[in-house]
Order: structure tokens, then sequence, then C-alpha cells
């Protein structure tokens, strides 16, 4: 009971509550819905309740249960408004906050507010509640066929997103390995060391030659982060130097705070390096895919095999660390490389556009955390631990999304200054890829040191 209450007071009370004091707080720098008509949103606000409180009361009677994913009703429901549509509880939260935001002429609301709801509801649908549905009643929830329902994928995306898929395949039954001496470089280099480049060459071009200094030394605290958190969280006698997302984040947010003693922003450093890491990410999980990490666990029943990636790569982190040799698995590397050039897509044009540098930071942290919170229900790698039903990635994401609303709310007017590219930018760009490649994709094999070893 005592878990019932707190799930309630978050979701009824708490996070209502958070959504109006977040859209006051981003009203004063994002303009007004574009139209303006108090009877229409009045009209959303109660229609999107109306249609909550009848969701609500078909789970507690048909679904002999509360309306909580943390303690879902026992039955599956497909009587009153699930009869119209899968999820009407989210739909009536959106058109809610639709309604809000219109009839008090909110910016922040509209713009910003309403989105995020909207995303946050796809990202809980599909990283939680669709598995956990599945799990718990089998092909039941694809057999129930509302009348509002999303249309069959066309067979040309189908055959868009199989072809993507054999070309992940191949790459992650690719890896390879070269020795020089002592030294072993993996095929992958190319993909970690040019993510690196990347990344490094845009925050360097957004910092201007003053910031190449603190660039760099938040690089090396990214890289330096991201091994130091990742073998503390999942080091083992068989992985003796992994990465860690969160850890690069940490470090890098510990680099840009040393950036007023090289005389750089340290805002101007953060904001810069959000809008490059999406950039990095989708690079780098190309990586991911030959070394066989952040891999997938095996497709849903049901779901087309040729959607599914098969490793049979003996090298590979799928084959040495997990039982889903030659299964099809998620593409889960494919599903962030997807997911991050979007979000990549939206920051590099809000900076283009001269946007806060705290919406872009902010923005940022929320949508890698929903990204993540999704990716990471289709993930399969046996050392993540699970606490209270999500895993303790998922926990992760869902604070990156409570930071990135709290970052945008700042009150802060700072833009982004001109872009400055110059050789040095290049150089710096240049030593951290070579940087990254070392220590991302070559080891020493015969060492048994901590640090030494990628893999087996």
């Amino acid at each position: 009971m005592f878990g019932k209450i707190i799930y309630a007071t978050v979701f009824c009370i708490a996070l209502p509550i958070g959504l109006v004091f977040w859209a006051q707080a981003t009203s004063a720098y994002l303009p007004p819905p574009p139209f303006e008509n108090t009877r229409a949103g009045t009209v959303l606000l109660v229609a999107g309740i109306a249609l909550m409180g009848a969701s609500m009361l078909a789970l507690h009677i048909h679904g002999r249960g509360l309306p909580m994913n943390g303690y879902p009703p026992p039955v599956y429901v497909t009587r009153g408004p699930y009869r119209l549509m899968r999820h009407p509880i989210y739909v009536g939260f959106c058109v809610a906050c639709a309604g809000t935001a219109i009839m008090y002429q909110s910016g922040g609301g509209f713009w910003l507010v309403l989105p995020t709801v909207i995303a946050g509801c796809a990202a809980l649908v599909w990283g939680f509640e669709r598995p956990d549905l599945l799990r718990r009643f089998g092909p039941l929830p694809d057999q129930h066929e509302p009348f509002f329902r999303i249309p069959k994928t066309p067979r040309i995306l189908i055959r868009l997103l199989r072809a993507c898929v054999r070309i992940a395949e191949r790459l992650a039954n690719s890896l390879r390995t070269r020795r020089i001496g002592p030294l072993r470089v993996f095929n992958h280099a190319i993909y970690s060391g040019s993510a690196a480049f990347v990344g490094i060459l845009i925050a360097g071009i957004f910092t201007g030659t003053r910031g190449l200094c603190a660039v760099s030394i938040t690089g090396v605290c990214t890289l330096v982060g991201g091994a130091l958190w990742a073998q503390f969280v999942e080091g083992s006698p068989t992985l003796l130097r992994p990465f860690g997302y969160y850890g690069a984040i940490l470090g890098g947010v510990i680099g840009a705070l040393l950036a007023p003693l090289t005389g750089a922003d340290t805002l101007v450093l953060l904001a810069a390096f959000a809008t490059a890491s999406p950039v990095i990410v989708a690079i780098g999980r190309l990586r991911c895919l030959v070394q066989g990490c952040c891999h997938g666990r095996p497709l849903d029943p049901g779901m087309d095999a040729a959607l599914g990636l098969r490793v049979t790569n003996p090298s590979s982190r799928v084959c040495l660390m997990s039982p889903f040799r030659d299964t099809p698995i998620h593409p889960t590397p494919l599903y962030a490389i997807a997911a991050h050039l979007v979000i990549a897509l939206i920051l590099l044009c809000l900076w283009n556009l001269g946007a806060r540098l705290t919406l872009l930071l902010g923005l940022y942290f929320l949508l890698a955390g929903l990204a993540r919170f999704v990716e990471e229900a289709y993930r399969g790698e046996s050392q993540t631990r699970v606490w209270k039903r999500l895993t303790e990635y998922q926990w992760y994401a869902v604070g990156f999304v409570v930071i990135g609303a709290t970052v945008t709310a700042l009150p802060c007017a700072a833009t982004p200054p001109p872009a400055v590219f110059t050789g040095y930018t290049v150089a710096v760009a240049v030593a951290l890829g070579l940087l990254t490649a070392f220590a991302m994709s070559m080891d020493f094999p015969n060492s048994s040191r901590r640090f030494s070893r990628l893999t087996g």
C-alpha cells in the first residue's frame, strides 16, 4: 500500500505540478502557441481529463486493478475506451496538456512540455509497458485491434529496415584483430577514433580557438570517466577495460567545470559537447556493433526474424559473454544510431538558430534520456542489474530527463558564440581521435592487469 501511495503521489500530484512550473519557467523565452482560443483549450482540457477518468475506471472494473504500471491490473482490458485505442490514459493526458497550454497561451507548455509529454508517453509504452504486457499476457496485446490504431508498416519501409539490419549484421560479424608486438588492434578502431574526431571537431568549432584547451581537457576527462565508471560497475575477469556512457558524461561535466582555468566558458563548453554528443554516439555505436557490446536480447515472439541480428563471430561479446550466439536479437545499436541522428539534427538546427545554451544542454539530457530508456528495454547484457522492474540504466535515463527539464528552466539568456574553424581545431580532433582509438580499440591481450584487455 505504501508503494501505491508513493506511485499515485508522484504521477497524480508531483508530475502535473512539476510540468506546470516547467511550463511557466520556459515560457519566458519561448513564443506563445500559434493560435489563441481559450474555449478550444478548455474543451481539450476537459475532454482529456474525461478520457483519463473513463480509462482508469475501465481498468478498475474490467482489469480488477489500478492504473499503475508499477502495480498493473491482472487482467488485460479491451473494453471501454480501450476498445477505441490502446493507451487512452496517455492520450487523454497529452490532450489535457495541449488544452492547458492553449488555454493559458503558454509557450513553454506548448513548444516544450507538450512534445516532451508525448515523447515520454511513447517512451514509457515502448520502453516498459509493451514488453511488460507481452511478458504477462503473451500475444494477446498484439491481437488486440482497437478502432484507432497505428497503420501497418508499409512494405517498402520493412524492406528498408531489413536492409539496414543486414548491413548491421555484417558489421556485427566483422570483428578482426591485428597484432603489432604485444599490442592488439581491433578493426573497430576506425569507428571509435572517427566518433571522437568528429565530436571534438564539432565542439572545437562551436567553442572557438579560445576554448580548444578546455575542449581537449574535457575530451580526456570524458574518456577517463567512461573507463572508471564501467570498471567499477561492469568490470570482470574477462572484461578488464570496459567503457560506460554515463561515466563519460560525468567525466565530461567535470572537465567542463575546469574550463574557467583555461579562460573558456563552462556553459558554452557544455552546450557544445551536448550538441556534438549525439553525433559521437551515432558513430560510436558502429564500434558497439563490431565489438558486440550494448547488444540486444532475443526478438519478441512473433517478430520477423529478418529484423534481428544473428551474431556468430566467436570474438564478439555476444558469443563470448551471452547465450545468444546465432539467435536473432534486437539490433539495439541500430536503434541508438537512429535515435541519436534525430537528436543531433534537432540540436544542430537549434544551435544554428541561436537557441539558448541552457535549452540546448537541457534538451540533450532530456532526449538522450528518453532514447536510452527505450533502448535499454531491448538490451540483453547479463551484467545489467534490475531494480523495481526497471534496469539500472533506465533509472539513470529517468534522471537524465529530470536533469534536462531542470536545465532548460534555468534563467540564462546566453546564446551560442560564432563558430570558428582553424587548423588547430583539426589537430586537436585528430589527437583526441587517436587517443580514443587506442583506449577503446587497442589492448594488450597477454596481460591480466587492470585496463589491459578489452575482451577475452
